[in-house]
C-alpha cells in the first residue's frame, strides 16, 4: 500500500558507476514519454556536436498544464508526505530554473561529462524524486489519498 522499494542497480561495466532511474509513470501517458525521450535525444546529439546544451531536470510543479488533470493535482498535494519529495509552485520553479539556465549560458565550453546522459543529472532540480526510496508508480494510490485527505503544508502558503 505504501510503495514498493526502488531498485536502481548500477549499469555493469561503467565506471564511475551509473544508476538508471525509471521516472516515467503510466499516468503521464505515451505522448509525454515520447516527447521527453525526443528532447533528451536531441540534447545528446547537440552536446556530442560540441554545443553547450541546457537541459536540467525540472521539478514536479503545479503548472496549469499539470493541475488541469484533477488526479495529478491531488497527487502533487500528497507528494510532500514522502520526503524528500516536494511539488513546487510555478513561481518558485520558474525562478530556480531561470537561475540554472543563466548559470549554464555563462559557460563557454561544453562541460566534460562521463556520459552524455549526465546532461540531465547535472544541475538537476528533481524535487527529491531521485532520492525517494520507492518506485514512483507504486506510490500513486497512497499519495492520492494523502493529497486528498491531508494536503501537505507548503512554506509561504496559507
Amino acid at each position: 500500500m505504501f510503495g514498493q522499494r526502488l531498485e536502481c542497480p548500477p549499469l555493469p561495466g561503467v565506471a564511475p558507476p551509473v544508476h538508471v532511474f525509471h521516472g516515467l509513470v503510466v499516468l503521464q501517458g505515451p505522448n509525454y514519454a515520447l516527447a521527453q525521450m525526443m528532447r533528451q535525444w536531441r540534447a545528446v546529439v547537440l552536446h556530442m556536436g560540441g554545443f553547450v546544451v541546457s537541459t536540467p531536470m525540472a521539478p514536479s510543479c503545479r503548472t496549469e498544464s499539470v493541475v488541469h488533470n484533477k488526479t495529478m493535482a491531488v497527487i502533487l498535494e500528497g507528494m510532500g508526505h514522502w520526503p524528500p519529495m516536494e511539488a513546487f509552485d510555478p513561481e518558485t520553479a520558474r525562478m530556480a530554473m531561470f537561475a540554472l539556465l543563466v548559470s549554464e549560458l555563462t559557460e563557454h565550453q561544453p562541460p566534460k561529462l562521463a556520459s552524455p546522459m549526465h546532461l540531465f543529472a547535472r544541475k538537476a532540480f528533481h524535487s527529491g524524486v531521485w532520492r525517494c526510496p520507492f518506485d514512483l508508480s507504486s506510490l500513486g494510490a497512497s499519495t492520492w489519498v494523502l493529497g486528498r485527505v491531508a494536503p501537505a503544508k507548503h512554506p509561504g502558503r496559507q
